[in-house]
């Protein structure tokens, strides 16, 4: 039942991932999407740590990262879904 106190906290995480997935997007395209997943999660863990000292509050990361995963994985499948990545694909002009 631990689990209980986390789920207050899906709303601020979702948006934490969807910034973090969007950032990662922006300075990182052309890395494959795994890579760009592991960026996002040391994103959030590097700001979590961050967050914990200038806040001063305790809860630990760990019971989070397969939650967060999951939101990244989320996040991407709508974005690929409603075509917000685009993959630029060349122009091929009829000869």
């Amino acid at each position: 039942m631990a689990w209980i106190k986390y789920i207050s906290l899906f709303p601020l995480l979702y948006a934490l991932v969807k910034g973090a997935v969007e950032l990662v997007e922006a300075t990182r395209d052309g890395i494959p999407g795994a890579d760009k997943k592991a960026a996002v999660l040391a994103a959030l863990q590097d700001g979590w740590v961050s967050a914990q000292a200038a806040f001063g509050f305790a809860t630990p990361i760990a019971p989070l990262l397969p939650i967060l995963s999951f939101l990244i994985d989320l996040v991407v499948s709508i974005y690929n879904a409603i075509g917000y990545f685009k993959k630029d694909k060349p122009v091929v002009t009829p000869a």
